[in-house]
């Protein structure tokens, strides 16, 4: 099962994504210009508050990301201990929960 997990693609696919986020558009990337230069204060404040979402958004990604990829290697650490101890019984329930978590039938 542990070199079933580790040569799939979901496998590969989750840990090269850690700490990955989607930036803003590129419409609001604009907007948000456009209210800095032609908003007045007014338009400053509300890009500001638009760029503190931005931010919040990339954070709550990037956390996200990284969740996933600790939650799988966590898993796969746990079962490999597992199979040092000769608990295969843990090991495979680890492992399946990996599978089930990354979607590999």
């Amino acid at each position: 099962m542990m070199q079933k997990i580790l040569a799939s693609p979901q496998y590969s696919d989750v840990v090269s994504q850690a700490g990955q986020v989607d930036g803003p558009t590129a419409e609001r990337t604009a907007a948000k210009s456009g209210l800095r230069r032609f908003g007045g204060a007014l338009g400053g404040i509300g890009a500001d508050v638009m760029q503190n979402k931005d931010n919040n958004d990339m954070n709550r990604q990037a956390q996200e990301s990284v969740t996933d990829v600790k939650r799988v290697t966590i898993r796969m650490n746990d079962a490999g201990s597992a199979l040092g101890r000769s608990d295969y019984e843990t090991a495979c329930l680890l492992y399946r929960q990996v599978m089930t978590d990354l979607d590999i039938k």
